[in-house]
């Protein structure tokens, strides 16, 4: 067995995650808002919810069920965040700090501080957003939870062609060593 040992942030599962938002159109609300966290490594996406308003309250909502649903110990993780004023709050700050979250955030006007996400955003609104029009919160929750979920079982080249879903299980079932390829 190979152990990963890399300074690279997001060379090893769960170290380095984004976070961000997007509106989506919804007929019942006009704009919603997506806060979705990607995992820099497996480019998965850790958590996200749809909700009607975009505050320090629904980014700290993600936060926390990211962070309950992978575990992560104290003081490994970073998170990389643009400068959207639910991102710089004292209460999201308070509470990354309450999780012994790193909080990286990226320069002004600077989405490429932010690739992992703002790629996947660009994606998610490509194949499904656009090509839909979600009459109702839950049908939206229900197309973009359905797409994740084919997302995390598509091949990936920046993964080199496996899917984040493999890359994620070859971290969980080998805690943090790989095997190397036959």
């Amino acid at each position: 067995m190979v152990t990963i040992a890399s300074k690279e942030p997001g060379a090893i599962h769960d170290e380095l995650w984004h976070l961000d938002m997007t509106a989506v159109w919804v007929a019942e609300h006009s704009w919603c808002y997506l806060n979705a966290v990607i995992d820099c490594c497996a480019r998965e996406i850790t958590a996200w919810a749809l909700d009607v308003r975009c505050r320090a309250d629904e980014a700290i909502a993600v936060i926390d069920a990211a962070v309950a649903a992978r575990d992560v110990p104290a003081g490994t993780l970073t998170l990389g965040t643009d400068n959207g004023t639910a991102f710089t709050s004292k209460r999201f700050r308070a509470r990354l700090a309450a999780h012994d979250i790193t909080h990286r955030r990226g320069g002004y006007r600077d989405p490429e501080s932010q690739a992992f996400i703002e790629s996947w955003f660009g994606e998610l609104k490509l194949r499904c957003v656009w090509r839909e029009e979600f009459e109702t919160i839950d049908e939206a929750r229900q197309k973009i939870g359905a797409y994740i979920t084919s997302y995390h079982h598509r091949p990936h080249s920046g993964l080199g062609y496996k899917t984040p879903a493999q890359v994620a299980g070859t971290w969980k079932d080998h805690n943090g060593q790989l095997i190397p390829a036959a």
